[in-house]
């Protein structure tokens, strides 16, 4: 018996075996990501037509130069019964530690639409957002999530934040 005998006798039905499990375990990934990610995306869109407000986040978009609101956002969050049960994985934040520049304003979108993609993908209904700085960036974050969710804006004033409510008012 001859190592070409020997190898057509073993090698060969294991290699048969081995991709056979192997091309299970691809079509099975496939099969998660192609179907079984569309079904629980579509269970989240759902829910949060059918639950309106069950999926909420919070946005913080800090302007300010050289001030750190967090403080006093987690404290303004942790008075309010409709934000303290927020978990973290569904607070995001933009921040700037300098004045705003006209040349800062694509940087600034990117990273606005960067949190705009995480926050729809985790299926948030509506959006609480702590806004500090100048009024034209919250221009552009209003006509952001126009057609995502709602918006509620909590406008910074000197030591707290005062909840400005939604940006409209139509829920339907």
């Amino acid at each position: 018996m001859g190592w070409l005998e020997l190898f057509n006798n073993w090698v060969s039905p294991i290699e048969t075996i081995f991709g056979l499990i192997t091309s299970l375990a691809v079509f099975w990934t496939w099969w998660e990501v192609i179907f079984g990610m569309e079904k629980r995306r579509r269970l989240i869109f759902e829910r949060a037509r059918k639950q309106h407000g069950s999926n909420p986040s919070i946005l913080i978009v800090d302007l300010l130069a050289n001030k750190e609101a967090d403080a006093k956002i987690e404290n303004y969050c942790a008075n309010t019964e409709a934000l303290k049960n927020i978990p973290k994985e569904r607070i995001f934040k933009i921040s700037r530690m300098e004045w705003l520049k006209p040349d800062d304003a694509p940087g600034l979108v990117n990273e606005l639409r960067e949190n705009a993609a995480s926050i729809i993908k985790i299926g948030t209904d509506t959006v609480h957002l702590f806004y500090a700085g100048p009024v034209a960036p919250v221009a552009i974050i209003g006509a952001e999530f126009a057609n995502i969710c709602n918006l509620i804006i909590y406008q910074h004033n000197k030591t707290t934040y005062e909840n400005w409510g939604p940006i409209k008012h139509d829920y339907t």
